[in-house]
């Protein structure tokens, strides 16, 4: 409706620098594994771009994730969690 293009980069970028314009993250830090490897990434890049996290309170997420700048109630489905929805915080990372 704005009429702003998007061009999204497919494949792992983790580790890689770019001339990003934005980085959004969503629900990346359900396992250790991932949350460990990208948080210092994000951090890291947000440095020089606009880094989003979007997270529903899971069990990886960083104590301090980051300024929280939204919260939004998202319908979910009870083969993939406990309930009918979750409340997921938008946050930008700051390094």
């Amino acid at each position: 409706l704005n009429q702003v293009s998007v061009a999204a980069r497919l494949g792992d970028v983790i580790g890689k620098d770019g001339a990003w314009d934005a980085i959004i993250a969503g629900d990346i830090c359900y396992e250790g594994h991932m949350a460990s490897r990208i948080m210092p990434w994000l951090r890291a890049q947000a440095a020089c771009t606009m880094v989003l996290l979007a997270d529903p309170g899971r069990k990886y997420r960083p104590q301090d994730p980051g300024e929280e700048i939204a919260n939004y109630i998202v319908p979910t489905s009870l083969e993939l969690e406990d309930s009918r929805q979750r409340a997921v915080s938008i946050y930008r990372i700051s390094t």
